[in-house]
């Protein structure tokens, strides 16, 4: 009975130990804790680093640790401690301070703002932790190892997940950030080795994740889609893991080595089109890939072994921009049935791209001036090379443009003439062709402002008519077309000088005039393909607007001018161009010898000779001037003027 009662004595004491609650000053906690078995800590007051440094070193036992009403002060020292830090931040958990203990329970003071390095590192008896809703940052491996952890939930104000943060929490099933959140950057293998983690949700506003951050993960799927700021995922990323669906965001402009390197289950990858390369090894071994999205225009480069192995992917299409390709990059692609080469110049290639692949059975599309270069270039020419048509390329030139217009009109009213244009009609892709695909084939005409070198084939078929405007004025602009008996139809890019623009435009009872009034693309088709006007008629009719003054020696251009024949053939014609100024007197152009034009309120006159000039208002009130040789200004007030000077009239506008 002595023995039992000396236990029970034993063991109150023991549990009176067990919890310790004390009020701290900076750097006092190790005076006042002096039982360093004590399992569970509440301090309140204020504590440093050097508090901070007793725990760790001392408090081997702690199961339970309550800082939530703890102030944490700035220390700085001569002496490093944690290390080689001497200046340890306010609000701040320094490095290592919790690692490896027991924690079940800890509580975090409110507005703290930092969790350091490996903080909870190692603590692999701790299955939650609320963060408090004013950290920032992260750091570097502060939940490493934490085995028990299952969710965490981080606050909206956290923009950084450093290196390794939450690595090997071999419990973890789900992360989200609180209320879309602020986070910016998640570090190098920030989830690596987390096979339970089957929810991650990361907030919106991620430029930067990092190598090997998913890596080994349970994640099924990741839909980065909303990440529209996410402008780089690294290497090693999603190595490993069962995604079976990536989504990546258009916003993205590089992935790294192998980021999607052995993906078992993954099916289907569409590229982001801001890429600039294709790294290595990016989907190797990933085999069950079937579709690719067509690489994006912009990529140059197609890393080693990129896309090794994937036996499953039937098409594959090359950007205009690709300039080379590594080695093995399709190596074992073996159900490849066509590729697609949209670049001009053939891309150089390192060796055995396609070893394995049965490229005589391959059909590989390139561009129609390209076809002999390709079939000289080794390597590439062991597949069944065939000219590739673009989206719209109906007449099967190379190029899209209104004579593809036509030869798609031709075919919708019933011209089967033409067999392999009507195998290239389709535009929209619903399999039938109309007029849907007549309006598909114009939007696109329409958008190709980034035309081609043209070369004219014919002779000074389009001109432009010289106008003189005044601010504030709207004027006929005449586009005329000569010896056009075999033209159907026809486009151009109109270049106005600043401060005219074209506001409206007059179609015919045969042809239909499109502006885009953006970009200056003009468009002149018919639906039953009738021939153009000529003989001095004006093709076409825009009306430009004057907003201002425009400058000496202005002119308007006509450039990349196509007219497509009664064989929807297409034919280029040289650039035209006609002065236009605002040198006017009543119906007079020239006015050779005087220029009287206006800035704003500011009149200008000039002359070649001192006389004298008169300035009358529309109201009848008038003043004269003496005019020296040069440029005369004048400030007036809003409204119409008549200048008389050598006897002619100039009416002007002053705004």
């Amino acid at each position: 009975m002595r023995y039992s009662l000396l236990t029970l004595i034993a063991a109150l004491a023991s549990l009176a130990a067990w919890g310790i609650k004390v009020n701290s000053t900076p750097g006092t906690l190790e005076q006042q804790v002096t039982d360093h078995t004590v399992t569970a800590l509440t301090v309140t007051g204020q504590m440093d680093a050097r508090d901070f440094l007793f725990v760790a070193d001392s408090l081997k036992m702690l199961t339970s640790i309550d800082l939530s009403n703890v102030e944490i002060v700035d220390f700085a020292s001569d002496k490093p401690i944690f290390g080689t830090t001497t200046h340890h931040l306010p609000m701040s958990v320094p490095t290592a301070s919790f690692a490896g203990k027991p924690l079940t329970s800890v509580a975090l003071p409110d507005g703290l703002k930092t969790i350091g390095e490996a903080a909870f590192a190692g603590c692999d008896k701790l299955a939650t932790i609320t963060l408090p809703q004013q950290l920032d940052t992260i750091g570097n491996y502060a939940f490493s190892g934490c085995t028990a952890l299952k969710q965490v939930t981080l606050p909206a104000t956290v923009t950084i997940v450093g290196n390794g943060a939450f690595a090997h929490c071999t419990a973890l099933t789900s992360v989200a950030v609180d209320n879309g959140g602020q986070l910016q950057h998640v570090g190098n293998e920030a989830f690596m080795d987390c096979p339970q983690l089957t929810t991650l949700t990361l907030g919106n506003n991620v430029v930067t994740i990092g190598h090997s951050a998913f890596a080994g993960t349970g994640l099924k799927a990741l839909n980065l889609t909303a990440m529209n700021k996410l402008e780089q995922i690294g290497d090693w990323a999603m190595t490993g893991t069962p995604i079976a669906t990536a989504q990546l965001p258009q916003s993205l402009q590089a992935l790294g080595t192998g980021a999607m390197l052995y993906l078992p289950d993954l099916t289907q990858v569409t590229m982001p089109g801001k890429l600039t390369a294709v790294s290595d090894f990016l989907l190797a071994g990933s085999d069950k890939v079937s579709i690719i999205s067509a690489i994006p225009e912009g990529v140059q480069t197609i890393g080693q072994a990129a896309f090794y192995n994937l036996s499953t992917v039937t098409t594959l299409s090359l950007p205009s921009t690709l300039k080379h390709i590594g080695t093995l990059a399709m190596a074992g692609m073996t159900g490849l049935e066509e590729l697609t080469s949209n670049a001009s110049t053939v891309p150089s290639l390192d060796d055995n791209i396609w070893l394995g692949v049965d490229q005589s059975t391959v059909t590989l599309k390139v561009p129609l001036n390209s076809v002999e270069d390709y079939q000289a270039a080794a390597q590439w020419q062991e597949f069944l090379i065939v000219p590739a048509a673009k989206l719209g390329d109906v007449n099967g030139d190379g190029e899209v443009n209104v004579a593809d217009v036509s030869a798609l009109v031709a075919i919708v009213m019933g011209d089967t003439s033409h067999p392999d244009y009507i195998a290239r009609a389709d535009v929209n892709g619903d399999t039938e062709i109309s007029v849907a695909d007549v309006s598909a084939l114009v939007a696109i005409v329409m958008g190709e402002i980034n035309a081609p070198l043209i070369y004219p084939d014919v002779d000074q078929l389009v001109s432009v008519d010289a106008l003189a405007i005044t601010p504030g004025e709207s004027q006929t602009l005449n586009i005329r077309l000569s010896n056009a008996e075999d033209y159907n139809a026809m486009q151009f890019d109109v270049d106005l000088p600043r401060g005219l623009s074209v506001t409206a435009q007059e179609s015919t009872e045969s042809h239909q005039v499109l502006v885009d009034h953006n970009t200056g693309r003009v468009m002149v088709y018919s639906m039953n393909n009738n021939t153009l006007n000529h003989a001095n008629q004006g093709v076409i009719r825009l009306t430009v607007t004057a907003d201002r003054s425009l400058a000496d020696e202005s002119q308007i251009t006509l450039n990349n001018i196509v007219l497509a024949d009664n064989n929807a053939q297409a034919h280029y014609a040289p650039s035209a161009s006609a002065p236009v100024n605002n040198i006017t007197g009543i119906n007079d152009l020239t006015a050779a010898s005087h220029r009287v034009w206006t800035d704003g309120n500011v009149l200008h006159i000039v002359t070649q000779q001192p006389q004298a000039a008169q300035i009358v208002a529309i109201n009848g009130t008038s003043q004269q001037v003496a005019l020296d040789a040069g440029d005369n200004a004048y400030e007036l007030a809003t409204g119409i003027y008549v200048v008389h000077i050598d006897g002619r009239g100039h009416k002007v506008v002053v705004k």
